[in-house]
C-alpha cells in the first residue's frame, strides 16, 4: 500500500435532528474522492471525483478550487441539470502543485430541488510527492527507547490547586 494513499469520503446529506439538536441543512450530495497513486511536484495529474445527489434534484452546480499552491487547470465547473437520487457522477479534473505537500481541493456543491437552493462546501487532501511531516518538540518532554524499540515520550505535567 502506498504511504500517500488518501482515501476520503465525505456525505453531505440532508439535515439530520435529534431532539432539540439539528445540523445545518446542506446539498444532498454524496462526495467522493480517492488517492490510489503518488502524485509528483511540478506534472499535471488528472483525477476523478464522484457525485451522487441522495434524492432527485432539479440541478447540481459545482466549483472546484485548490488552494494555495494547487491549480486546478480544467475541470473547475460542473453544471448538470436534472438528476435522479443515486445517480452517480464522475467529473474529471486536471491537478498541479509546483512543490510536494498536502494541499487541498475544495468543491462548493449548490443543488436545487422545487425552487429551493441548498449549499454545501466539501474540502479533500491530495497530496503530492513526499511532502515531509516536521515534528515539533514538546517543551521539557523527553524520548526514551524500550528495548523493544518503541519510542516513548514523556510529556510535564503541571497540577493546579484552585
Amino acid at each position: 500500500m502506498l504511504s500517500t494513499f488518501s482515501k476520503l469520503m465525505v456525505t453531505a446529506a440532508l439535515s439530520l435532528c435529534a431532539g432539540l439538536v439539528c445540523a445545518k441543512n446542506g446539498a444532498p450530495v454524496t462526495f467522493e474522492f480517492t488517492q490510489k497513486a503518488v502524485y509528483h511536484s511540478g506534472t499535471p495529474v488528472e483525477i476523478t471525483v464522484s457525485l451522487a445527489p441522495a434524492m432527485s434534484v432539479d440541478k447540481i452546480d459545482v466549483e472546484f478550487r485548490g488552494n494555495s499552491g494547487l491549480t486546478v487547470l480544467a475541470g473547475q465547473q460542473l453544471t448538470l441539470g436534472s438528476a435522479a437520487a443515486g445517480t452517480r457522477i464522475d467529473h474529471r479534473i486536471t491537478l498541479s502543485a509546483a512543490t510536494d505537500g498536502r494541499y487541498y481541493l475544495t468543491a462548493m456543491i449548490r443543488t436545487s430541488t422545487q425552487g429551493n437552493s441548498l449549499a454545501r462546501i466539501v474540502s479533500v487532501p491530495v497530496v503530492i510527492g513526499d511532502p515531509v511531516v516536521v515534528a515539533k518538540p514538546s517543551v521539557g518532554s523527553t524520548t526514551t527507547v524500550t528495548a523493544a524499540g518503541e519510542r516513548i515520550k514523556s510529556l510535564p505535567a503541571a497540577e493546579s490547586t484552585r
